[in-house]
Order: structure tokens, then sequence, then C-alpha cells
């Protein structure tokens, strides 16, 4: 390889040390059309390399401080080393086997963990269907309880509605009521008050027939006895006198 060759562009993943891709600059391109604007990466250009080793890597680099930005060239690294050229051929054609072998491993264990992950997903999305059915048989009782809550509510308000139409009723009654008691109060009271003035009346008249009474005994001699004839077959009663004027009118 000689000194007027474009250089060449190795991609290392720092993190994980591991060779990702190398490549040429062909005539006319330039540093920065080979930059990741990832920090996972880091692109090296170096001069004819001597070695499969991963290159140095400056401090500041290998912490993942460095992240390459659009149309930023990369870092440059030019190697001191004697030049190897079949050396470097062997790092262009093919990366190293240990590098294969842990690519291959790193990409067996992204399988596996992608498959645990599907599983995981897929167990997820049955627990959620599980959920939404469970989710869906709730908001579906919800709206049961709320239609049977509506219902009551209106029972409710007719029941309201009954109990005022009665309530109206009974109030109307209870007023019909007092007035005709009231009514009652008043007719009885007329004649309790004609009774009386016609017991009065009938007490004021008796008192007029006992004056009248006794005024006949004082001014009145009293009336000879009158036998009283009898068809009674007791002889004891034939010859008894006859009862007295007074006692007869007493009784009468």
């Amino acid at each position: 390889m000689k000194d007027t060759e474009p250089p060449i562009i190795l991609i290392w993943d720092y993190r994980k040390d591991l060779f990702i891709a190398s490549a040429k600059l062909s005539a006319g391109e330039h540093r920065g059309s080979l930059c990741i604007p990832d920090s996972d990466y880091v692109v090296y250009e170096v001069q004819p390399f001597n070695s499969i080793e991963r290159p140095d890597i400056p401090p500041k680099y290998s912490e993942g401080k460095y992240q390459s930005g659009p149309g930023e060239s990369p870092p440059v690294f030019t190697s001191t080393l004697p030049r190897h050229e079949e050396r470097v051929s062997v790092v262009l054609n093919s990366p190293p086997q240990d590098h294969v072998e842990r690519n291959k491993s790193l990409l067996d264990d992204k399988e596996k963990e992608s498959a645990d992950l599907t599983q995981q997903l897929t167990s997820l999305q049955k627990i959620t269907g599980i959920q939404e059915d469970r989710l869906r048989e709730q908001q579906e009782e919800v709206v049961k309880k709320r239609e049977k809550v509506i219902e009551l509510e209106n029972m409710i308000n007719t029941l309201k509605q009954e109990y005022a139409i009665r309530e109206d009723d009974r109030m109307k009654e209870s007023a019909d009521f007092e007035t005709k008691l009231r009514e009652c109060e008043m007719k009885g009271k007329i004649e309790l008050d004609g009774i009386k003035k016609e017991l009065d009346k009938s007490r004021m008249i008796c008192d007029s027939l006992r004056e009248e009474l006794l005024l006949y005994r004082e001014t009145t001699a009293p009336p000879p006895r009158i036998p009283i004839p009898t068809t009674s077959n007791n002889p004891e009663a034939a010859n008894s006198p006859p009862p007295p004027l007074m006692a007869t009118l007493s009784a009468s």
C-alpha cells in the first residue's frame, strides 16, 4: 500500500469492543461522509494498519463522551507502527474470528432475549385481554346499576307525587270535615238554645199551675165524698173510702 492511497476507515463499537466495519475513502470523499451520529460508535481513520488488535482509544472517547454530529469529521488517529499491507488486507476483508464468534454469541443472546420479550409480550397481551374483559364486564355492571338507580329514582318520584296528591286530598277532606263540624256545632247550639227556651217556658207554666192550685186549695172547701161503685168481688175494696182529690191530682 502506498502513502498516496486513501486512508482506511475503521468503525469500532467501543462499548462492546466489537469490530463493526471498515472502508476506504475513494477519490472525492471526505471524512464527514462516514460519521455516525451515535455515541456507541467511534470512527477511526488510520494509515496502513499492522495489527488486527483494537486501536488505542483516548479516554474521552472510550468514556462515551464523543458523539459525531451531522457533517462533523470523525476523530483522526495516525498509526506510527510499521506497515504490514498483508495484515491490513485481513482486517479489511474479514473481521477476526474471535469477534465473529462474539458477534454470533451476542446475536444468539439478542434472539433469546427477543424470544423472551415476545413471550412476555404474549403473556402481557393475554393478561391485558383478561383485564379488558373484566373491565368490560364491570362497565356493563355499572351501566346496569345506573339503569337500576334511574328506575328507583323514577319510582321514588312517582311515590312522592302520589303522596303529595293524597296529602292534598287529605288536607281538603280535613278542611271539609272541620267546616261540617262547625256547621253541626252551630246547628246544635241553636237547637239547644231552643230546647232551653222551651224548657224554661214549660217550667214557667208549671210554676203558674202550681200557684193556681195552691190558691184553689186555699179558697175552695173539700168536696163531699162520692162513693165509687165497683164491680170487684173484694168486699174490702168496696167498703174502702175513695182516695182524696189531691192524691188523684198529684198522681195525674
